[in-house]
Order: structure tokens, then sequence, then C-alpha cells
């Protein structure tokens, strides 16, 4: 038996030369010298390094029994643009994989709760077992940027939205014990910012943050940290903002809201939800009907799927960072001069 070196130093093969009687057979080796001590049991599982190992999970499963699968390092998944989810209704994912605290990130999907294809790493999980795995920040799947604009036009929904994490635990507790009927509190994305109080109340469900006699600035959820650095920024360039936080966004607390706004005719709404879906148009319908002559603008997410990235980052590229809304009622405020 003699083997040949491997002249372009291919770490995943060699070559054997098996010569007896007369006959020779070349055998190409397509696993690593280094997998000689993988097998896929727990004791040696296959190692993940690469988005090719990833990928190739597929074909290892050892028939009839748990394969073990460990990751070694972070994957960065961005330019995978074909990537197939491991596991299937067919061929559900029935093994171990481990993924020690390391973090698969940059795998993209475009889709929505209309037409769920199988999405993520893993797609369909039969028994198996996927732990100590992060996946970085969230995807286009997972910004919950639609849920205000259908959850609205459920008969009798109230909707609640906390800025921290303390006062959803408030609205949590009050839910339980006091409300007959349906409601959907939104989970305060990222957790605690700068505003870690809790303003929780059932009979007030507008909280003012700052008073300014310019315009007004609407907000809810943990959007006010954004809201009250731009008011910063608004007054360093002469302009005082109010800034207000609706608690509740349906029923808008209409008649509430109206009572704590500027004097200024300027109404900012400012909204972490894909476009359409927030309550911007019904807040100005509801005011004109009313007579009251506010301009009401602001800015949402638009109709698009967002990107992966995290909070602050995305932020910042949708025009929700504090620079940015400044600049942005500053500029409707300078128009309307």
């Amino acid at each position: 038996v003699t083997v040949a070196a491997n002249s372009v130093q291919e770490p995943r093969t060699a070559t054997i030369k098996v010569a007896a009687q007369d006959l020779e057979k070349t055998v190409v080796l397509t696993q690593a010298a280094a997998e000689a001590n993988e097998n896929g049991t727990q004791e040696k599982p296959w190692l993940i390094k690469t988005t090719d190992d990833l990928a190739a999970m597929r074909s290892k499963a050892l028939p009839g029994a748990e394969t073990w699968f460990r990751l070694e390092n972070d994957i960065d998944m961005a330019g995978v643009t074909s990537w197939t989810p491991i596991g299937t209704e067919s061929h559900p994912w029935k093994d171990k994989f481990n993924g020690q605290g390391h973090v698969i990130k940059n795998i993209e999907f475009t889709t929505d709760v209309t037409n769920q294809k199988l999405t993520g790493i893993f797609g369909v999980v039969d028994g198996g077992t996927i732990s100590n795995l992060v996946v970085g920040e969230d995807g286009e799947t997972h910004h919950g940027i639609y849920d205000i604009g259908f959850l609205r036009h459920a008969p009798g929904m109230q909707i609640l939205c906390p800025a921290s994490l303390s006062e959803a635990q408030d609205m949590l507790r009050w839910a339980a014990v006091n409300k007959p009927g349906p409601i959907a509190i939104r989970y305060p994305r990222g957790g605690n910012g700068c505003y870690t109080d809790t303003a929780w109340n059932s009979k007030h469900l507008v909280c003012t943050h700052r008073t300014g006699k310019d315009l007004t600035i609407v907000i809810y959820g943990t959007l006010v940290n954004q809201a009250m650095a731009a008011a910063e920024l608004l007054a360093e360039a002469g302009l005082e903002a109010t800034v207000l936080r609706l608690v509740c966004v349906n029923p808008i607390p209409t008649e509430e809201l109206l009572s704590k706004l500027s004097e200024g005719r300027l109404v900012y709404v400012a909204e972490e939800v894909s476009g359409n879906c927030g309550i911007r148009d019904a807040l100005s319908s509801m005011l004109k009907d009313m007579g009251i002559g506010k301009h009401i603008t602001g800015i949402d997410l638009g109709s698009r799927y967002i990107r992966h990235g995290s909070v602050p980052e995305l932020y910042d590229y949708y025009g929700l960072s504090p620079e940015k809304l400044a600049r942005s009622i500053m500029e409707v405020q300078n128009s309307e001069k």
C-alpha cells in the first residue's frame, strides 16, 4: 500500500494505491485526515467550522442513530444566497447540535406570515436538539413591525406599548387581574434604554416626558429614548418640543392626547412599524373630524422588508436615530415658515 503525497496541499484529499496480483486500485479519500477522530458520536462529534461544514450536516447523519455535531467557531453567512434550512417535513432534524456559545449570523430570508416557508439555519425539528447557539441580531422575519396594523382591527383589542421592562411587568400584572377582554402587550424590544422607569396607570394612557411650545413629538414604546435625545438636539437648535408617549395605541386615547399637545401646529409621529401599520393616519383622521387644525406628519419604516442588524444600526439606517429624527423634524418645521 502506498500513499501519494498531495501536491496541491488540499486538506481533505489523499490518494491511496493498492497493488496486488497485478491489480492496481486508486481510492480518493474525501474526508480530511483531521476527521479521523470525528465519527458523529457524542464522544467524537462532527466539528463545524465553515458554511460548507454546515451544509454537509445534511449528509452526515448516522443511519438509525443520533448524530452529534459541534460548532467550533463563529460563522458569518454573509454572501450565502441559496441556503436551504437543515430539516424538512420529509426529513426533519433528529440529531444533536451544540453551538458552544458561538454565533451564526447574517443569514437572510424574505418571508411573511401569509407565505411562511421554511426559514432559518434549521427548518423542521422532530426530536432533535439545538443548544448553546447564538444567531446574531434580528433578521427580516423577526422585527415585529406588522402587529399593530392587524391587531387594531380585532374587535375589543387593547394594545399596550411598554417603554421599559418594569413597565411591561406592571402591565402584565394588571392585565392578568383586571382585563376581561383581549389585550396585546408589546415587548420592549432591546430591553431597557435610557428610560427604565414605569408610568403605567390604566386611567392615564398618555405620558408627558417633556414640554415645549413649538411642536409635539408623539411616540410609543422604547422609541421614547430616541425621541427624548432628538428633543435635546432640537432644543440646541432653538426648537422646544413636547414629547408625548402613548402607553396605549388601541384604542387611541385621543382626548387625553389633545389635552397635552403643544401650542405649536406641528405634530410629528415617529413609529417603529411598517408603512400603513401604525396610528398616524388614524390620529390625523380623528383630529380632522374634531376640527383640530394641526399638521400631522411623521416617519415609519416604510413598506419594505427590514434588513438584518442591531437595533441601533437599524434606527440609524431607517431614520429613527436621534440625529436623523431631529433633522427630519427641523426640515418639516422650517418648511412651514
